[in-house]
């Protein structure tokens, strides 16, 4: 595996074939050599400085700042390499920079509204679904990047924001965390009653892993990509890229890719490659959380039955807390909120009020409702009495079909598709979009979760072969029958999985 990632890292050089160095006069910023030109070597330098390895001039570290940020670190060498390599050009005119607080509202927003319309397209009575809207928004985010016309339109609408603010979006996503400093493993004092003393513990918090990757198939035979595409994918989406033929080496190392960045939770995610196919790009998401109240299995965990929409009993185990965030969905649906260690994300689920059927309840769900449902009800209870089967799920689907119907269908459509945004040139036509798939996992237990997702954008080409006051107000919410469960980041309340429960023992 690492012989052949070596390999596919090595034919990255493919990708850009046409980048040459950079000709005619250089502005100074990133001739740290003085030289007159900018090359290789002044980024080699720039990582000379930063290790304070040998003396430069004034002159020098001035021109050292490539990316003319105020500061020379290891960004900047890896600047000069873009520039070497015809990914930017240093004399272009830099576009002005989006408002952070209208990429935040606006990618929020996308993501709600994105949220309710996949899960409505994926729902099918009686089978269960699991899906995560962050990778599927971010693999077809990157894919919009080589769009244009109605093509990109129609993607934008979907996604529900134009390009550039999902790009900002997916690239601001770390800090769109409650506790951004709580990412990292800390030590949390507290009470021992037995012993009478003061304990101290390591807490290690929820962490979501994101990883992006193209794959590109250089095997002579397909258009090479735009520089300005692969740039784009790597400044916001911070992606790999990997050139190689596709054959099953390459498809080998793409599902190992994925085996690794879902934390071995989704072994792979293709049989083969399409011998045919232009390019994959991949999304992979893994969530690792231990509950920060953990259930006491001795005493919390007991057998119980879940009750499917036609009465079908299934035999689980159910977990029980008290929890003091109660979340309502109008008169459709009354839920609660768990939190995983870290206060960073927790799990969210909403119980249809009875009588209303699981199928009913979802389609009538829109983005709007699903942010206020998710929005802390304070007024109501007090706190939940809650109810959570232990459960474990995988989902696997092809979302063509879906993503048609939610108003894409142009990307699909190989006569009509316009993705010449990612290619240099191709005589015969535009690429588009074979197949889009999704694999998830999701094991909910008395100590926390995992789960992980990856997604899959198959891009095909023409020219290859085709504190109450009076008693506390309580509500009992149990998971005993069809629900809607979620993993949520707490700070922005986006749904980054969310899944119908219709059936147990699937």
């Amino acid at each position: 595996m690492k012989k052949i990632i070596a390999i596919l890292l090595a034919g990255t050089l493919a990708v850009s074939s046409a980048a040459v160095a950079f000709a005619g006069t250089a502005p100074k910023r990133g001739d740290v050599n003085l030289d007159g030109k900018i090359d290789i070597v002044d980024a080699t330098t720039i990582q000379n400085i930063c290790a304070d390895l040998g003396d430069y001039s004034a002159e020098q570290l001035a021109a050292a700042d490539a990316d003319n940020d105020g500061k020379v670190i290891i960004s900047d060498a890896t600047y000069i390499q873009e520039i070497v390599a015809g990914l930017i050009d240093p004399d272009a005119p830099q576009p002005e920079p989006l408002d952070p607080a209208e990429v935040y509202q606006k990618g929020n927003e996308a993501s709600f509204n994105f949220s309710a319309e996949l899960l409505k397209s994926c729902n099918e009575p009686g089978k269960n679904a699991f899906v995560s809207p962050f990778s599927v928004m971010a693999a077809l985010s990157m894919t919009a990047n080589g769009a244009n016309g109605t093509t990109l339109a129609e993607m934008e609408k979907t996604l529900g924001a134009d390009r550039n603010v999902l790009n900002a979006y997916f690239k601001a996503y770390p800090t769109y965390l409650r506790n951004p400093g709580s990412t990292t493993p800390y030590v949390e004092e507290y009470y021992d009653y037995w012993s009478g003393e003061y304990q101290y513990s390591e807490v290690v918090p929820a962490t979501l892993e994101v990883a992006n990757s193209i794959w590109y198939n250089n095997d002579g035979s397909h258009s090479k990509l735009n520089p300005t595409f692969v740039k784009e994918v790597l400044d916001y989406y911070n992606s790999e890229v990997f050139a190689a033929p596709f054959n099953q080496d390459t498809c080998d190392a793409l599902n190992g890719w994925v085996n690794e960045k879902t934390h071995e939770r989704i072994p792979k995610i293709l049989e083969k490659m399409n011998k045919d196919a232009l390019m994959y790009l991949a999304n992979a998401v893994a969530f690792e959380g231990d509950w920060e109240e953990p259930y006491d299995k001795d005493y919390a965990v007991r057998d119980g039955i879940f009750t499917d929409d036609n009465g079908k009993q299934t035999p689980v185990e159910l977990m029980y807390s008290s929890e003091d965030t109660y979340l309502k969905d109008g008169d459709y649906a009354d839920g609660f909120m768990k939190y995983y260690k870290g206060y960073n994300y927790a799990f969210a689920a909403l119980l249809p009020k009875k009588g209303v059927k699981l199928s009913d309840y979802i389609n009538s769900l829109t983005g709007e409702r699903l942010e206020n449902a998710l929005q802390p009800d304070t007024d109501t209870y007090d706190y939940v009495k809650a109810v959570t089967p232990k459960f474990k799920q995988e989902y696997d689907a092809s979302l063509k079909t879906n993503l048609e119907a939610m108003g894409m269908p142009t990307a699909f459509d190989k006569d009509k598709a316009d993705f010449y945004r990612m290619i240099q040139s191709n005589p015969y036509g535009s690429p588009w979009i074979g197949d889009v798939l999704h694999k998830t996992f999701i094991d909910v237990n008395e100590t926390g979760t995992s789960a992980a997702a990856v997604t899959v954008v198959e891009m095909m080409e023409p020219g290859a072969i085709d504190e109450p006051v009076d008693p506390p107000k309580t509500i009992t919410v149990r998971l005993d029958r069809p629900f809607v469960y979620m993993i949520v980041n707490v700070e922005t309340k986006t749904p980054v999985f969310i899944g119908a429960m219709e059936t147990m023992g699937e």
